[in-house]
């Protein structure tokens, strides 16, 4: 909604309100979730035009003092060129990354610490020094950038790229290992205490920088967890509460429930999509922060609708269903138990997906039954992508007929069917019972709910 054209190209803004104005990281993370939607000619245009933010020595930067942009700019071509099968996407993009990559190179080798400089990005994480998203977002670009260079044939860049990555890696890795020993998770910054917590959440999400079961990312998670109100991430030191910042955690917490086999974090992580949608408003927009717990959720100077929250709940919503694994795909990981109830059905039409460097599109019908679910599916992403379906994280004792099944299973064929019987016990998780909930915690907290109680 908040696209529109300029004789520069077509801009993609945070609203038409407050946010009346442009991020190369919140345009980067828009344009994905249009691409994963099959929307590829609007996030064409999207990247178009973060093009025009790229500054003579290859840095890309739109707002002062946020050094994240230019991993996020190479990480979003590279994933319009996956998303969209082509590899001479990425080979037209090759020579404004290599200016990308050289800037990088240039700024962490004069760093003391090897890494982005220090700043203060004035939003966010509201902190100078050495910002842990930063470097986050920038390893993220560079492992993006490689994978793009090896798509278009070119090995040269892509050793040439990965020097580079591999030096930042290392420094990140040195300073994190002080920094978390000091904070006790993974902290807004890398070399002085406070801040608000911002991009220390993507350490694993959308490119898993660090696995997303490793313990320092358990330890973010649980921190993260201690901090939230209402289901959401707190910020200005918990006086607000923030909308979107926690996809990033319930993004990793699918992410490690797929990876680490852990059912209960696949729920934590579903938990976390129902906790936005009981925050909605009216018409299904999200906001920003400047929401005070339990309170009216009324905000004299924080405008919806946000656009960020909306690409955020696009690509988290389509995640659930679909999930690009760092080797394949997964169908069915995130889903609800209100939408696999006997006779529901979950219907999935030409997504695009796959790992990096491949690609292709995903359609599948999942049917509940009163003992499992029926699984249809079809698939392009070829023989070399694995394709596998993750049973709800509730089922146990699975089978296929007399056969048992584990709870990933395997999809060896580009189409098929399978019918599935489990046992096991799912929750009464919907968003009825989500908002039930809530609207309980507001009186024990003395406020009325400020929302009506309804069926989705």
């Amino acid at each position: 909604a908040a696209r529109y054209q300029t004789p520069w190209g077509w801009m993609q803004a945070g609203n038409k309100l407050q946010y009346h104005a442009f991020w190369i990281r919140d345009a980067s993370l828009m344009s994905n979730a249009l691409d994963l939607a099959g929307l590829h000619e609007a996030a064409a245009q999207n990247i178009d035009f973060i093009s025009n933010f790229q500054q003579p020595n290859g840095q890309f930067i739109s707002q002062r003092g946020q050094l994240d942009a230019t991993g996020e700019a190479l990480w979003i071509m590279a994933e319009h060129a996956r998303l969209t099968a082509n590899s001479s996407a990425c080979a037209t993009q090759l020579a404004s990354m290599d200016k990308a990559v050289q800037w990088i190179a240039d700024v962490t080798t004069a760093d003391p610490l090897g890494l982005l400089p220090l700043t203060n990005p004035g939003d966010g994480e509201l902190i100078t020094g050495h910002i842990t998203g930063d470097n986050i977002w920038t390893i993220a670009g560079l492992r993006s950038a490689i994978s793009c260079a090896l798509v278009a044939s070119r090995p040269d860049l892509a050793a040439k790229w990965g020097a580079v990555d591999t030096r930042l890696e290392a420094s990140l890795h040195t300073a994190l290992t002080a920094a978390v020993a000091r904070a006790g998770y993974i902290p807004p910054a890398l070399d002085t205490s406070g801040g608000q917590e911002g991009n220390n959440y993507t350490a694993s999400f959308p490119v898993q920088v660090i696995s997303p079961t490793d313990p320092w990312v358990a330890a973010t998670i649980a921190w993260n967890q201690k901090h939230s109100s209402e289901g959401l991430p707190t910020y200005d030191d918990g006086k607000s509460l923030h909308d979107y910042f926690s996809f990033s955690i319930f993004q990793t917490e699918l992410s490690a429930g797929l990876q680490g086999n852990n059912p209960a974090s696949v729920q934590a992580a579903l938990d976390g999509f129902y906790a936005e949608l009981g925050h909605t408003t009216s018409t299904d927009a999200g906001w920003e922060w400047n929401i005070t717990p339990y309170g009216n959720r009324s905000s004299a100077q924080n405008l919806t609708p946000h656009d960020t929250f909306s690409a955020d709940y696009v690509t988290f919503f389509r995640n659930l269903l679909i999930t690009d694994t760092p080797t394949g795909v997964t169908l069915g990981a995130g889903v609800s138990p209100a939408w696999v109830k006997p006779g529901k059905k979950i219907t999935v039409n030409n997504a695009p997906a796959g790992p990096s460097g491949s690609s292709g599109v995903v359609s599948y019908t999942l049917t509940g039954t009163s003992n499992g679910a029926v699984l249809q599916w079809s698939s392009t992403l070829g023989a070399n992508v694995p394709l596998s379906w993750s049973l709800p994280y509730w089922a146990r004792k699975a089978r296929a007929g007399n056969l048992a099944l584990s709870h990933v299973i395997p999809l060896n064929t580009a189409s098929g069917a399978l019918r599935v019987t489990w046992s096991g016990v799912a929750s009464n998780l919907s968003y009825l019972s989500t908002t039930t909930a809530l609207a309980r915690a507001y009186r024990q907290h003395h406020q009325a709910p400020p929302f009506q109680l309804a069926t989705r």
